[in-house]
């Protein structure tokens, strides 16, 4: 049923993860923010974040609401449409605070999905390893 929408919400993670681990690397969000590579890299994978929230079908977005979809691909567009009069401060927060929910979120979609039968033991194992900081058992 959520075949295609399986596949974004790996991406989303996996980006997530990209960011915890430059949060471990840099050992603080304020060291990556200052550091433009850092930065640039954080953007870049919000931007993506966004953008695969914007993939997912309706029905995936309605039945797993708790997610504020919307709201991630709205700070897509607003860092793609203004990437030089970005609120680092607020961009500081998101990496806080709401990075470390989605992937709360997420894997708890997940676990309600492979408990399912909708993804199998054979995908998350496979899955499991690209991420460096997320654990998917």
């Amino acid at each position: 049923m959520y075949k295609i929408d399986i596949g974004f919400l790996f991406a989303i993670l996996k980006m997530c993860d990209d960011i915890e681990s430059y949060k471990r690397d840099y050992n603080n969000i304020r060291n990556i923010l200052n550091e433009r590579i850092g930065l640039n890299a954080c953007l870049m994978n919000i931007t993506q974040i966004g953008e695969y929230s914007g993939k997912l079908s309706e029905d995936f977005t309605k039945e797993f609401c708790n997610v504020e979809w919307k709201k991630i691909k709205g700070l897509r567009n607003i860092i793609v449409h203004d990437y030089l009069g970005v609120d680092i401060e607020k961009i500081e927060l998101i990496l806080t605070n709401n990075i470390p929910e989605l992937i709360k979120n997420i894997l708890g979609i997940i676990t309600k999905l492979a408990d399912s039968g909708m993804i199998s033991k054979q995908l998350l194992k496979a899955s499991s390893k690209d991420f460096k900081t997320i654990s998917l058992d």
